[in-house]
């Protein structure tokens, strides 16, 4: 009877350590879809100089490469720009959502008077550009206005590798839903493959491009005229060139020598 008592005990033990085995898993699994879906889109809305949220432009990458990404919006009194982003491919993210808020409407004329204007390109090689203006945000507002309740504007972005830049729209559809306006476009953008830091262009990241970047600082900053491809000497990708990115390309540079064999990006994404 003692024996059979001992037995129950240690089934029921094992039951509880099995049942706590099984939540675990679920729990991390869970986690993981939770991390996953959070790492598919990134929401742009906290823009200080919006009003409110009639619509937004959703970018997709197909295959993400660091993308400059502007929105402007043209208005009687002039122009506003809400967003300029550098889109990174190492925060896990394939799909960027911008607020926006509707565009003026002349109802005497029967027309809007403020439109945005949209600018995706290439972070390193920014001639390799999709520019799209006089973008409408529907108004919302029914009563004064026969439109619709929000819109939606989608630009799915494939870029390719090759000799010279250029850009094609492979597709532009539209529809209504729901009294939701849908625009979709895809677009390929073909780049020239600079390799970041590689500023003299010669398939090397080393001290002379640190030199390089270096002396174009001291001349921005002494009102010197210069030159620089903007998108490959600003290696931390912060929108500005400074000693910090010299600095970048030496590290770089210094662990290549030891036998680092990633790419300068891959390197700084593993040591921030």
């Amino acid at each position: 009877m003692k024996e059979k008592i001992n037995l129950m005990m240690i089934i029921k033990k094992f039951k509880f350590i099995i049942l706590q085995i099984i939540s675990i898993i679920l729990l991390l699994q869970y986690s993981f879809t939770v991390n996953a879906a959070s790492e598919t889109e990134k929401i742009f809305d906290d823009c200080p100089l919006l009003t409110n949220n009639d619509g937004a432009i959703t970018i997709s990458f197909n295959n993400l490469r660091t993308t400059l990404v502007s929105i402007k919006k043209h208005t009687q009194e002039g122009e506003i720009e809400y967003y300029k982003e550098i889109l990174i491919p190492e925060d896990g993210f394939s799909s960027y959502t911008f607020k926006l808020d509707c565009c003026e409407y002349n109802k005497s004329k029967n027309e809007y008077v403020s439109s945005y204007e949209i600018t995706i390109s290439d972070y390193l090689d920014q001639s390799s550009v999709f520019k799209q203006d006089n973008l409408i945000i529907e108004d919302t507002d029914k009563d004064e206005y026969p439109q619709y309740d929000y819109t939606q504007c989608n630009y799915n972005i494939t870029f390719k590798e090759s000799d010279e830049s250029n850009n094609i729209i492979t597709n532009k559809t539209d529809k209504t839903t729901d009294n939701i306006k849908y625009y979709t476009t895809d677009v390929k953008l073909d780049y020239i493959p600079y390799m970041a830091g590689d500023v003299n262009l010669n398939n090397s990241v080393d001290v002379d491009d640190a030199s390089n970047i270096l002396e174009y600082y001291a001349k921005q900053a002494a009102h010197l005229e210069c030159n620089i491809l903007q998108g490959v000497a600003d290696v931390d990708r912060n929108g500005e060139i400074s000693v910090d990115d010299a600095s970048c390309v030496l590290s770089y540079y210094a662990n290549q020598a030891i036998g680092y064999q990633g790419t300068i990006y891959e390197f700084l994404y593993k040591n921030n």
